[in-house]
Formats: structure tokens, sequence, C-alpha cells
């Protein structure tokens, strides 16, 4: 089975995908590379957001026909970026 990277990433208030439409041979070769591009994006761009996702053939080409007719991506509520940060000095 072929999987794809799906890389979303939010800056200043704005989420984008970008993809490449070559593909990995296995889940675990796609989560070893999303490891680079994670690190390539918090270096490049410390102030932004994102998810990186490894998708099958079928949920790739549904996102990207999403993301073709111009469906802005949005992140999973349980990332960093809606998490509340208590105040300094409080006991959460």
């Amino acid at each position: 089975m072929n999987f794809f990277m799906v890389i979303v990433i939010c800056m200043m208030g704005e989420c984008h995908s970008v993809w490449q439409d070559v593909s990995y041979v296995s889940e675990a070769e796609c989560h070893a590379s999303s490891q680079q591009a994670v690190e390539y994006f918090s270096t490049q761009f410390p102030q932004s957001d994102g998810e990186i996702y490894c998708m099958t053939q079928a949920e790739f080409d549904g996102r990207k026909t999403e993301m073709e007719k111009g469906t802005r991506p949005q992140l999973q509520e349980d990332q960093p970026i809606y998490q509340r940060a208590e105040p300094e000095g409080t006991d959460a």
C-alpha cells in the first residue's frame, strides 16, 4: 500500500496544505520522513503551527480534491495553538 504525506501549516491565523505526489512504500517510511519535515518547518517557521498526515491513496485523493476546491484546512483542536496556557505564577 502507498502512503502520501500531507502537511498543514498555519501562520498568522491562516492555514495551508502542501503535499507531494510522491508516495511512500510504507506508513513507517512516511512517518520517518515526516520527522524531517517537522524539524525543517520548526526551524524555518518557528512561529508556525501545523500537522502532518500520512494518508492512504484513497484518503489522499479525497483530501486533495477538497484542497483543490479551495477548502481551507484547519488544525485539530488538540493542537497546541488551541490549548490555553496558564499565566505564570498561577496553579493550574
